[in-house]
């Protein structure tokens, strides 16, 4: 099951498994998406404190194979919806299973908590589809440095609510539509 939430004047918020969203929409302006992925890559250090092992589940499983059959079916029918326009924040683990997007960008997060195979990793992808709402105007190739904590102790991959917010007003239209 899944929640409808009115975010703004011209703006609904689905909260749930896009798999169970997706039949229930129409045309929309604009995909904004950070699906799971790296779950269980982490250092074992603070993916531990922050319960990453809990989510492993039957239905989910921490993989690039999982990414590939789910996370980029369920994105790539997501941005058909969208007239190829949307943001994906990816991770880096599995960033090259999605489609090509037009351009890449992402967050720079010196107080990031990951490590990577090459040491700590402070850089968090987002790929960008189809036309830029602003004709190229703004900041896309690197956003402005995140410093806050990520916005939730109860999800193990939470950005902080400043780099999810950067990436609906990139996609949004402002005031035409809903935003998904």
């Amino acid at each position: 099951m899944f929640e409808r939430v009115e975010i703004g004047p011209n703006a609904v918020l689905y909260r749930g498994d896009c798999l169970e969203v997706l039949p229930t929409l129409g045309k929309v302006d604009c995909v904004i998406t950070d699906p799971p992925w790296g779950i269980g890559a982490g250092s074992g250090t603070t993916s531990l404190e922050r319960g990453k092992a809990l989510y492993q589940t039957d239905t989910f499983e921490d993989s690039e194979e999982y990414v590939r059959r789910v996370c980029v079916t369920a994105f790539s029918a997501a941005l058909e919806l969208a007239g190829g326009r949307g943001l994906l924040a990816s991770g880096v683990k599995c960033m090259w299973c999605y489609p090509r997007p037009r351009c890449v960008g992402g967050f720079y997060q010196p107080a990031a908590v990951g490590m990577s195979p090459w040491g700590f990793a402070g850089f968090n992808p987002v790929l960008f589809y189809g036309k830029d709402p602003r004709d190229g105007k703004g900041q896309s190739s690197v956003m402005t440095t995140l410093t806050a904590r990520p916005s939730s102790d109860q999800h193990p991959c939470a950005k902080p609510d400043k780099a999810m917010d950067w990436m609906v007003n990139k996609g949004a239209l402002h005031g035409e539509g809903e935003i998904v």
